[in-house]
């Protein structure tokens, strides 16, 4: 079940556990589970996000992986036009990196959208206090 932590006092480190998903097409039935962990750049409203994918059968780390992140405010659909991010390939294996500019803070939902190694969404809600 997805998990969003509480918000913590500045500077604010926000983790939560994006849901496990299931790719799309009845051939490519993996799971992925993603991890993230967002920081304060000190910049109002932006953060930079840390994002582990591994597989869920087996923790192995979900390498070569292609995807955006879509920030969307659930209280106030359609209200919010942030841009998708692109996420980078980070330091370790399975791990990839997205700066994320927000227009307010709130819940918002965090949407992963890859590409590869397999079509699919995966997503959470997560407070940000700054």
């Amino acid at each position: 079940m997805p998990r969003t932590d509480p918000p913590l006092a500045a500077p604010a480190v926000l983790v939560l556990t994006l849901a496990a998903g299931v790719a799309a097409g009845p051939a490519a039935a993996h799971e992925i589970a993603s991890e993230a962990t967002c920081a304060s750049t000190g910049k109002a409203l932006v953060h930079d996000c840390t994002f582990t994918l591994t597989d869920a059968a087996n923790g192995a780390p979900v390498e070569d992986a292609a995807f955006t992140v879509h920030p969307m405010m659930p209280s106030m659909p359609m209200a919010h036009n942030v841009r998708p991010v692109e996420a980078v390939p980070g330091d370790a294996p399975g791990t990839y990196e997205a700066r994320i500019p927000l227009e307010m803070t709130g819940t918002w939902r965090l949407e992963l959208r890859l590409t590869a190694p397999h079509e699919i969404t995966l997503g959470n809600r997560l407070d940000f206090t700054e």
